[in-house]
This record gives structure tokens, sequence and C-alpha cells, in this order.
């Protein structure tokens, strides 16, 4: 790990900086504490203010106020990380195709009722944070740092892995040698990185890996971050390398040697079906799906002109959610068609700042059905104005506004981040 990747601290001091939920974070709102079923429920962040809300836009209930800019579900459903900035800082919102800018923040992780809070970061000055995503087991989290040198600016962005239980930073850990999106396993107990020499290591969180795989890319041509995915349902990495007129994707199972899967003419990103069968590719120009049994040739394919569009896995795997600046469509797996399901009034516009780091897209917009998405916007044939809506997918329907109001945030769950594009924040 690079010098002063997590300034790390003696538990006992960073203990004693453990900070009442008053003082740094506002007021916790808290609810009763009657159980609450969690799994149709909405996330919504507006206006720093972070609640729950049924799909028909009943039962709102608070479950946080402060200057909260994200938050994210457990896989589980029943506990939310939260980022909120810190000393009462301003902070622009983020879209559904950029999230909020890097900020000197503190992450907290709090129940889907709202009845407990635990600071889980370390209170440091001069310290940017980004949004913090789930392993898939949904006991670790990994979220970005950068420092400010005595020099001014800040560093790259440095990965810390985290426990999602424990006050105050005492059960984090820097991610070594990582220069661009690790992933960790199912469980958390490896991470898979790749080195500023494009090697792919693998090892426990916070010690230097095992070389297992060399020439990985680390940035891809069209200037996104290279990244390492971990395969749903299977112990075995996918990452990219230049190759000899394009890209080659590779896949290696853990305790073999990688072997090429295909090639694409470039690439932006890539993301697994839920359950591991389907690779999703941009090209920066279209879409493939490949079928991992015969990896290489797209089973389903369509040209997209939004350089920043954003896809999103059903829960199933048989349909393709894809958000973009002025519409939101869905693509059917099998058949290939792509349906618009909204077009937005107020096309999406991105936040001036600079990028600062990159996750993957921690908000789910998909019903655990796959019946439905949850959108934030003003949709075209609507009159109602902005706010968070639920259109039907795969039937008729209108979208409807369950809450009104210009939200920075409306998530259905939590996915996999091996099955998710990374953003921009």
């Amino acid at each position: 790990m690079r010098d002063g990747a997590t300034r790390p601290t003696s538990g006992r001091s960073r203990l004693r900086r453990v900070l009442p939920m008053a003082s740094l974070f506002g007021l916790l709102l808290l609810a009763s504490c009657g159980f609450r079923p969690a799994s149709d429920l909405i996330l919504v962040v507006r206006d720093g203010v972070m609640w729950t809300i049924h799909p028909d836009g009943t039962e709102k209930h608070q479950v946080g106020s402060a200057t909260i800019v994200s938050a994210a579900w457990s896989p589980d459903h029943h506990q939310i990380v939260a980022r909120g900035v810190a000393r009462g800082g301003a902070l622009d919102p983020g879209t559904a195709v950029r999230g909020a800018p890097d900020a000197r923040a503190d992450l907290y992780v709090t129940t889907v009722n709202g009845n407990s809070l635990l600071q889980i970061t370390p209170q440091e000055n001069g310290v940017l944070r980004g949004d913090a995503w789930w392993n898939p087991n949904g006991n670790r989290l990994l979220y970005t740092e950068r420092f400010q040198p005595a020099n001014g600016g800040f560093t790259a962005p440095l990965y810390v892995s985290s426990q999602a239980d424990q006050p105050a930073g005492i059960a984090r850990t820097g991610v070594s040698d990582a220069v661009t999106v690790p992933v960790q396993s199912p469980d958390g107990s490896r991470v898979a990185v790749i080195d500023s020499h494009g090697n792919v290591r693998l090892g426990p969180p916070g010690k230097s890996g095992d070389i297992i795989a060399t020439a990985a890319l680390a940035t891809y041509a069209s200037g996104h971050p290279g990244r390492i995915l971990w395969q749903p349902r299977h112990d075995a990495l996918v990452w990219a390398q230049a190759g000899s007129g394009g890209v080659v994707i590779l896949r290696q199972a853990l305790g073999s040697r990688a072997a090429a899967l295909g090639m694409v003419p470039s690439l932006r990103d890539m993301a697994f079906s839920p359950d591991g069968s389907h690779l999703l590719l941009s090209t920066g120009t279209d879409f493939q799906v490949w079928d991992m049994r015969q990896p290489g040739h797209a089973v389903a394919q369509w040209t997209e002109g939004d350089a920043a569009a954003l896809p999103w896995w059903s829960p199933g795997g048989g349909r393709v959610l894809v958000m973009t600046h002025t519409d939101i469509s869905v693509v059917e797996i099998a058949s290939g068609a792509r349906t618009t399901l909204v077009t937005l009034a107020e096309p999406l516009a991105d936040p001036v700042s600079p990028i600062g780091s990159w996750h993957p897209a921690t908000a789910y917009p998909w019903s655990a059905d796959g019946a439905s998405a949850v959108f934030t916007g003003t949709p075209g044939a609507a009159t109602s104005g902005a706010g968070v809506y639920v259109t039907p997918v795969g039937h008729a329907g209108p979208p409807r506004l369950i809450d009104a109001g210009t939200p920075a945030l409306a998530t259905w769950g939590s996915a996999d981040p091996s099955t998710c594009f990374l953003i921009p924040a």
C-alpha cells in the first residue's frame, strides 16, 4: 500500500474520536421500534434528508436527517450506508448517470427503521470521501478517500475496505496496490486489484496480494477506468487487456490460467448478469451481451448514442434497463427488442465539477419482481412535475408519481458491484 493510504490511527485514539450523533451528522430522527418490512421499500434522498417509502407512495418514513448526499441499501435490504457532508457543507447532488462529487464527508450505517446510527469513518480533516458500496454478502464496504498534501491539491483516490458494524474506522484497512476500482470476493475475505504495472493481484484486504496475471488494462481508451469483475456464483475473475486491433476480455477461474473470452473494438465498461451467465459490454457506441457458455459472440446488441448511458440488469437477468440523459428504456435480451419506457421532459444534467473518482452504481432501480422500476425526474407526459416515479416494465401503464420534489436519489435495492457499471463522481 502506498504511504499514507489510510492514515492509520490506533484503535484507542479512534474510539476517543467517535462523535456524538448531533455534533457532526445532525439529528437522526428515530423511528418507532416496530418492525417494518424492507423488501418493497424505496429509499429516497432529497435536500440532505433520507427516508423510505412504499411504491404506492404510502408510509413515508424518515430514517436520517443531516446533509446526506448519497445512500445505498445493503444486500439484505435491512441496512443503509449513507454519506453525510461534514460540518454543514453543501454539495451538488448527483444524477442517475453521475454520482455526487467526493467531499469532506463521513460514512454512516443505519437500519431500515432508522433507530440506530453508526459512524464507520474516523474524523479527519482534509480528507475527501466518496460513496460506499457493499460486497455481495453485505458484511464489508468499499469507498474512496483522497488526502490533501502540504503542497495543496488532493491525491489520487485510495480505496478503503471497512466492516459495516464497527465505529470510527477501527475495522477498516487500505486496499494495497489498487490504482483503479478493486473488487471484493462475495464474503469480503479477498480483494482483487490492478496495480501500477498492470498486474492482477489477489489477497486479503490490507495486504499486497499474489500476482495471478499480468498486462491488465487500468484505463480504457474512452478514459473510463479499467476494472476487475468477480463472476457471480463462480470463483473467477474477468478483466481486459490490449489486443491486436481491439480489447481482449479474459476470464480466470482461480487456481487456473486465464483464457480469452473474445474481443471488442473498444471498451467503456462491462458487468455480469446477476447469475453470472451473461456479460454486458459497452464499446462506447453500442452494447453487447455475451452468453458465457459461448462468449465473444453477441446474443443481443443495440446501438447507443449517449456515451454516459447507464444500464442495470433486471433481478432475473432477462432484461436490461438503460437510462440516458433524455430517456429510460428496457431491452429484452432474448429478442433484442428495445422499448422506451419514459422520455424525460427535462434532460438530466451532469454536475460541472471535475471527476474525482469512480465507483459502481450504488442505486438500483428495479423492483424485486422485475415488474417495475423507480426513477427521478420529470416524465415528458407528466403534468405533476419533478419527483420520484414508479413505472411499469413489461406491461402497459404510465409512470406514477409517489413523492413530489427534486430528489437526489431513489433506489429500490442493492446489486452486486460486478453487475453494475461504474459512475463518475
